[in-house]
């Protein structure tokens, strides 16, 4: 069959094939001409890289953890730590509680400075932030209270502690972080299992 195409088959395949029909194994020498070699994982006769089964399967699920990630910006940056403590409270200041305690008699006092600010401004001047002016002006009134009511003030102060603040969005990519975060820390930890039990 190949004898009468020999100038499209390699002469080392056509002596192979001969040697096969009448019944000789072919020589290593052979096989390797004929680029028909077997090998196990290292490299093949022509340089190619040839790999194991388990090399297969650990670059498999490499891969897929890589592809399965949620956001590819995010690979980008630094790798994610777990931030695996509880959810942070802070004391409330003083000001704040004198507010929480004393809302009803104190709301008045503060419409009544407002005013009182508004009006003393320049036409044109921008008037303060509010939340800076309430500040200022409810730690102007706690400085004046009797010692009873700054006692009030500093227990209602340890006793209401808030938790901190954090609008969704900032909280929501935190999370996104955090998720995408997660095959590359496994990856890690089982590479470091395996290196540990062998």
């Amino acid at each position: 069959m190949c004898n009468s195409t020999q100038q499209h088959c390699p002469s080392s395949l056509v002596s192979m094939l001969h040697g096969l029909i009448s019944g000789h194994r072919p020589s290593l020498t052979l096989l390797t001409l004929a680029g028909m070699t077997a090998t196990k994982a290292g490299s093949s006769a022509d340089g190619k890289k040839v790999l194991s089964c388990r090399d297969k399967d650990k670059n498999r699920i490499k891969n897929w953890f890589y592809n399965s990630k949620l956001d590819k910006d995010e690979s980008k940056e630094k790798p994610v730590v777990l931030d695996l403590t509880k959810v942070k409270k802070k004391k409330i200041h003083p000001y704040q509680a004198y507010l929480r305690l004393y809302r009803d008699e104190l709301k008045p006092l503060l419409d009544e400075q407002w005013e009182m600010q508004i009006k003393d401004l320049l036409a044109g001047a921008p008037p303060p932030e509010c939340l800076v002016f309430t500040r200022k002006v409810a730690e102007t009134f706690l400085a004046g209270e009797p010692d009873d009511v700054k006692a009030a003030v500093e227990r209602a102060q340890c006793d209401n502690t808030m938790e901190m603040e954090e609008d969704e969005e900032a909280r929501a990519k935190a999370l996104r972080r955090t998720i995408a975060g997660i095959p590359k820390m496994i990856q890690i930890t089982a590479e470091n299992i395996e290196r540990e039990t062998g």
